[in-house]
């Protein structure tokens, strides 16, 4: 119950387990009780990445299916887990243990990204919270390793694994015909992975139907006595602003034109108005 509640309470809230989690308490005062277990005496194997938790999370998760569920099952584990985190800081130190083998940290700070709120350690004891938009920091962050991805497969897997097994302990019904009862279930899912996956393809596939009717076998013909480019969204709007130019050039000239007549005409009128003026004198 604590560990499903602490990640709905990290996905909700952001990740407060990092300023309260025991393993790394316990280790804190250990580390004041011994200094010498502060001391890094192995260099971390950077190919490792958190493949060690995600073995710790994949034996917790083996533990929850196919454990007996008794409550000293899960003190064992808890017993186990305390022992290698000792073992894990004093060969590679506090820092390497929290980062790459704590299964409940890693899990809870993935979780922790889904929340609006975003907890940062200030200089000393002080804390800050802030707002966020999650969606905008998980695109800003660096991709992740293969580790994580696996983890993260892991997790979706075993969540999947554990409700179908829960489905077919409840129903009298055999694989096969649970999978043809309940399988209309996946239509939507399905529907939607298709419109994200081809909507985009369908729009440019889309625009050049009559370009592909016109030309089916793509050979040269011109079925529709139009060339194929005619066709397309670009070469259309392209031939929309030249005509728009040619016709606004057009109208300018004409514009121009009935101008210079009108000038030549005022001339005309103001040359017989003058001859008749030096008539009338003399």
């Amino acid at each position: 119950m604590v560990y499903l509640g602490s990640v709905y309470v990290s996905a909700s809230f952001g990740d407060i387990y990092s300023f309260i989690n025991p393993f790394a308490l316990m280790l804190r005062i250990a580390a004041r009780c011994f200094p010498s277990i502060e001391k890094i005496r192995f260099r971390y194997p950077r190919c490792l990445a958190s493949y060690p938790a995600l073995l710790t999370y994949i034996v917790l998760i083996s533990l929850e299916l196919f454990g007996s569920g008794r409550p000293r099952d899960a003190s064992l584990f808890l017993i186990g887990y305390s022992i290698y985190a000792f073992a894990s800081s004093l060969c590679f130190g506090r820092e390497v243990w929290l980062n790459h083998f704590d299964a409940f940290g890693i899990l809870r700070r993935l979780c922790a990204k889904l929340s609006p709120y975003k907890w940062s350690q200030l200089p000393g004891k002080g804390v800050r919270v802030r707002l966020r938009n999650p969606i905008d920091e998980m695109a800003s962050e660096q991709p992740l390793d293969a580790s994580m991805i696996s983890f993260l497969s892991f997790m979706l897997s075993s969540t999947a694994y554990d409700a179908l097994g829960a489905l077919g302990a409840q129903s009298p019904m055999n694989g096969r015909v649970f999978a043809q009862q309940f399988s209309l279930l996946l239509l939507p899912i399905a529907l939607f992975y298709n419109v994200c996956h081809y909507f985009t393809l369908c729009l440019a596939q889309g625009r050049q139907i009559l370009s592909l009717a016109s030309d089916p076998l793509g050979v040269g013909w011109h079925l529709l006595s139009i060339l194929p480019d005619e066709y397309t969204a670009t070469s259309q709007l392209i031939a929309r602003a030249h005509n728009r130019i040619v016709h606004q050039r057009s109208m300018d000239s004409l514009t121009s034109s009935r101008i210079e007549i009108m000038e030549r005409g005022f001339s005309a009128d103001g040359g017989i108005l003058q001859r008749l003026r030096n008539a009338t004198e003399k």
